[in-house]
């Protein structure tokens, strides 16, 4: 009988361990998606010499989708929060940058 109780208590502390390693993996992989998706929105804006649609469309979708949804509703995840706030920073710093670049080169 103890056995039996052992065991439960054994599948229980599993049952965890599994849950806990998957969900800190879902959230290391959350922030890998999101810095590559602000290095796709970086080369973009450097690429397109700052063109500010592609900047505000990216931004608008990760702030207001990504970022106050996890801050803010279920599932909470304040890493993937937060990254979704740098990350379209980045973009639009690299977008403003790329837009005072695009001034000074010469045109032909």
């Amino acid at each position: 009988m103890g056995d039996a109780r052992d065991r439960r208590e054994y599948d229980g502390v599993l049952d965890g361990c599994r849950t806990g390693c998957v969900r800190r993996c879902s959230h290391s992989v959350g922030i890998v998606v999101l810095v590559a998706v602000g290095l796709i929105g970086v080369s973009i804006a450097w690429f397109s010499r700052g063109r500010i649609a592609p900047a505000l469309a990216l931004t608008r979708r990760l702030l207001s989708w990504l970022a106050v949804g996890r801050l803010v509703r279920e599932p909470e995840n304040t890493g993937i929060g937060i990254t979704a706030i740098l990350t379209p920073m980045a973009v639009l710093l690299a977008t403003i940058i790329g837009r005072f670049a695009r001034g000074r080169v010469p045109t032909s």
